[in-house]
């Protein structure tokens, strides 16, 4: 029967999940949680379920990341992106590329983040999604920028990398934190956690140093550091708190 299949299926799915919540990343659970989501999938895809089958798979491509398989991953997130055109849904699409952006700036591959975050924002914005769910997809834009401006500057020969390359890396970080932090502090506090708001303004302080205004970066970082003491946050205050320090100077 197509209820039972269905009702099998979401069984399944939250078996994957909770064996994903106790699997340790490299170790061999991961692999349980991929053949359980894929049972799920093929249930869902059984009876037409096109939500479902979009959890699935986006279950088991996390599962194919933490098992250090990110073609697989990919893979099933394009398959997850195929099903969520059918169904329409941008905000649920740019979750995914928020996901990905995440995944790929933890596996030290910054400029493919950022890609993935920019159509994440994009797509937000076309969705219209609420303010903490665009400021959380810009928050991740800007710290995968930050990472790859400072592994360019590492990178680059003395003399080879122009001023106005430099300043062009910090604008566009300063650009996307500064707009993720003030849609962060709109946000409702149930959807975001207010550090994540401090870490936005620590990173448009960060940027404001780099550009030598000092006066912005002393408003973000007091900001940052009025955001961390409402979360009870104290490293992140500790980290506002130098941010105002080097401003002063």
């Amino acid at each position: 029967k197509v209820g039972d299949a269905r009702g099998e299926a979401h069984a399944l799915l939250k078996a994957a999940r909770l064996q994903a919540a106790k699997a340790v990343e490299g170790d061999g659970a991961t692999e349980g949680v991929v053949r359980t989501s894929m049972e799920a999938l093929a249930l869902f895809e059984r009876v037409g379920d096109q939500r479902g089958t979009v959890d699935a798979l986006h279950t088991a491509a996390a599962a194919h990341f933490a098992a250090g398989a990110p073609e697989e991953a990919v893979a099933a997130c394009d398959r997850s992106l195929a099903h969520l055109d059918l169904l329409g849904d941008r905000a649920a699409k740019a979750e995914i590329f928020h996901w990905a952006a995440d995944m790929l700036a933890e596996k030290g591959s910054p400029d493919l983040s950022i890609a993935a975050a920019e159509k994440a924002v994009a797509l937000h914005r076309e969705a219209e999604s609420r303010p903490g769910r665009l400021g959380l997809a810009l928050l991740t834009l800007a710290k995968a920028r930050q990472s790859a401006s400072s592994a360019g500057a590492e990178g680059d020969v003395k003399g080879a990398a122009s001023t106005q390359e430099a300043r062009g890396r910090t604008r566009q970080v300063l650009e996307a934190a500064t707009e993720s932090a003030a849609l962060l502090a709109r946000a409702a506090p149930e959807e975001i956690d207010p550090a994540l708001c401090g870490e936005a303004f620590q990173l448009t302080a960060q940027a404001h140093l780099l550009e030598g205004d000092s006066g912005g970066a002393l408003c973000a970082a007091r900001l940052a550091a009025a955001a961390h003491s409402a979360a009870q946050n104290s490293l992140g205050m500790g980290r506002a708190l130098l941010l105002l320090g080097r401003a002063h100077l």
